[in-house]
């Protein structure tokens, strides 16, 4: 009896999907483009990303997932990314990361001499750093650590201050 009703319900649940009621907006079913561009643009706009924490006050490597908070931009440039996450063990961080492949090609190989900005611009090298600008996270983080002030230890009072190193899922 028990399979008959899940059965039931998982007919039901494809019948209600495929359908369209009358006036509804476009579902998945009846516009996969639509909603594969929409969830392109939700991980172009959030950026999801995996961190490695590293905490000065305690020594120790934490694993982090964040998303954007805010794109901090000069000269229509991103230069940094605001980043709010959950760290394992009851910790939440904030973390300031820089767009390393835009920050040199705005600020440093300007300023460099030709033959050097040759360098940094040709084949391979130029793709490498690209991928780490487009995919790489690099910078610092301040956080707490709620497990601290539940076990009561006061030693570092819970807040957590580092380096972030990581990557980020993007389109």
């Amino acid at each position: 009896m028990r399979r008959v009703w899940l059965l039931v319900m998982l007919v039901a649940m494809v019948v209600g999907c495929a359908m369209r009621p009358v006036g509804a907006a476009e579902g998945v079913l009846q516009d996969p483009q639509a909603a594969v561009t929409s969830v392109k643009g939700a991980v172009d706009a959030t950026m999801p990303g995996v961190e490695q924490l590293y905490d000065f006050r305690s020594g120790e490597w934490y694993t982090g997932t964040s998303a954007a908070l805010w794109t901090f931009s000069a000269q229509h440039t991103p230069v940094a990314t605001l980043r709010g996450g959950y760290a394992v063990d009851y910790k939440i961080y904030s973390s300031l990361q820089a767009d390393l492949s835009a920050l040199t090609r705005t600020f440093v190989l300007p300023v460099l001499p030709n033959r050097l900005e040759v360098l940094g611009r040709s084949g391979a090298l130029d793709s490498v750093w690209t991928a780490i600008g487009k995919y790489g996270l690099v910078g610092g983080f301040l956080g707490y650590d709620f497990d601290r002030q539940e076990t009561g230890n006061q030693d570092a009072g819970g807040l957590m201050v580092g380096v972030s190193l990581g990557a980020k899922f993007t389109f």
